[in-house]
Parts: C-alpha cells; structure tokens; sequence
C-alpha cells in the first residue's frame, strides 16, 4: 500500500472587509549600499541645536536694522526734494541718523559674520569630521 495523495491545504478565507474599505502595500526597493557615519546621541543633539545660536540672532538682528535703515532712507528720497530737505534740519538729522543706522549696522553684519567664520564650536568640529569622513 503506498501513500494517499492528498490534496493541497486550501487557502485561508479572506476576511470580509466592510464595504468601501480598501487595503493596500508598500513596496520598498533596496537602496544602493552607502557608507553611512555612525552618530552617538550627543552628536546627533549637536547637529539638531546648529552653530552659533546667539550669533546668528545678533547677525539677523543687525540685517533687520540694516534692511529698516535702508527702506527708511528710500522712503525719505523718494518723498522729500532733496535740495530743499537738506536745508531743513529736521530732515536732515532723519537722514543722517538712518545713514548711521544703515552703517553701524552693517559694520554689525560683518563683524558677526568673520566671528562665525571663524569660530570653532561643537558644531563645526563636528561638521568638520562628517565631511572628512565622507571625502576619505
């Protein structure tokens, strides 16, 4: 006597779905292989916080002024008759304190922007390494 054959199992019964539900896949295809750069958390809270925090707000302090100094003396060309403004203390001393605004303020820009530049923080060692490990 030899061995029954059996038929296969049958499958398992599809749940019933209620109607108008749908359901459906994602396919994820494999990524080409990669190197990555290992990160500890506190490298990680590193690269989250940024560079140079309080700098960057001086920094974007002093263009705001610079933008409002600069907008102000447009305005006041574009409103007053310059030959006649300049004789008029008033307007003259308006003019001269956005163009001092306008000035210190882009002095501020500069001096913000050398200081980041030069800086070496947690953040740019940091930056400095991943880019290092990437270029090897």
């Amino acid at each position: 006597m030899g061995n029954p054959v059996r038929p296969p199992p049958a499958a398992p019964a599809q749940p019933q779905l209620p109607q108008g539900y749908q359901v459906g896949s994602t396919v994820v295809t494999e990524l080409p292989a990669e190197r990555g750069f290992p990160l500890r958390q506190s490298d990680f809270l590193t690269l989250c916080d940024g560079s140079a925090g309080s700098e960057r707000a001086g920094r974007d302090l002093c263009i705001g002024v610079f933008a409002g100094a600069i907008t102000g003396i447009i305005g006041l060309i574009s409103s007053v008759d310059i030959p006649a403004a300049l004789t008029k203390k008033p307007v003259f001393w308006s003019f001269v304190v956005l163009l001092v605004m306008a000035a210190g303020s882009l002095a501020g820009i500069i001096v913000y922007w050398t200081r980041m530049a030069k800086e070496n923080t947690p953040y740019t060692r940091l930056k400095a390494a991943i880019e290092q490990f990437f270029r090897s």
